[in-house]
């Protein structure tokens, strides 16, 4: 009865090393593929992002007061070089009362901007520019893109309250 009892504890060892030993056996490779695949994420972002042109989708809002919001459809923040296209919804509270009620909303139409561009070492990119709207309303914007492709926009207006989206950089 030991002798059964042996003979199972050898068989069922003998299939565990089975099933593992491939992995044990080479493990870097799958380090290195992993490794392989970031290295070729990251230089796509930094290609993209070198070239100026690149859309950034934005699925997620965050007011300064109140939950941060999922957004449904996406919205699109858009970079031609030194122009830029966006439409993104506004929550939070106006200073100043906009004159067209229906110009709620943080929109630009190929809007000519003079970037400062910074790139963070380990972290990704900084983009950071000023525009004023047809309403005269001056927005300042912080565009920050992590070399795995997550981004996050800041916006501060003259007349309402600052907020930010997130989203990610869209690889073509």
């Amino acid at each position: 009865m030991e002798n059964k009892l042996f003979d199972k504890i050898i068989t069922g060892t003998l299939i565990c090393l089975t099933l593992l030993i491939p992995s044990a056996i080479n493990p870097l490779t799958a380090q290195n593929d992993k490794t392989a695949k970031k290295t070729a994420h990251e230089q796509a972002v930094r290609t993209l992002m070198e070239s100026g042109l690149f859309i950034i989708s934005v699925d997620r809002v965050n007011p300064s007061r109140g939950s941060s919001r999922l957004l449904l459809p996406y919205y699109q923040m858009k970079f031609e070089g030194n122009k830029i296209t966006t439409y993104l919804p506004y929550f939070g509270r106006f200073y100043t009362a906009p004159i067209d009620a229906s110009k709620l909303a943080i929109e630009l139409n190929n809007n000519e901007i003079t970037i400062v561009k910074r790139e963070k070492p380990k972290k990704g990119f900084l983009w950071s520019f000023k525009v004023t709207t047809s309403e005269n309303e001056s927005l300042s914007f912080d565009v920050e893109v992590t070399y795995s492709g997550y981004a996050s926009i800041n916006v501060n207006s003259s007349s309402r309250e600052s907020l930010s989206y997130s989203g990610e950089l869209q690889l073509q």
